[in-house]
């Protein structure tokens, strides 16, 4: 199976979610689903969706230059 950056930016939430909210014994179902009448009519229990609707880039925050400079050591280590 094929994974995509957003899957797991899905699974790093859903584990630091179910680490920090005080829900005991998966009570709460956490989704990701469009919440779509179809998704709800199947939602059997409390959920807590997290449905990413659009992402974009803030071009004005990009710089043309790195934001780093690379510099290797005597050792070869790269700092």
């Amino acid at each position: 199976m094929r994974h995509c950056i957003i899957d797991f930016i899905d699974e790093a939430l859903r584990q630091l979610l179910t680490r920090e909210l005080p829900i005991k014994n998966g009570e709460v179902d956490i989704a990701f689903n469009q919440p779509k009448r179809e998704w709800s009519a199947c939602a059997s229990r409390p959920t807590l969706n997290l449905f990413l609707f659009d992402i974009r880039e803030n071009n004005k925050l990009r710089q043309s230059t790195p934001a780093f400079d690379i510099e290797r050591g005597d050792n070869g280590m790269v700092v």
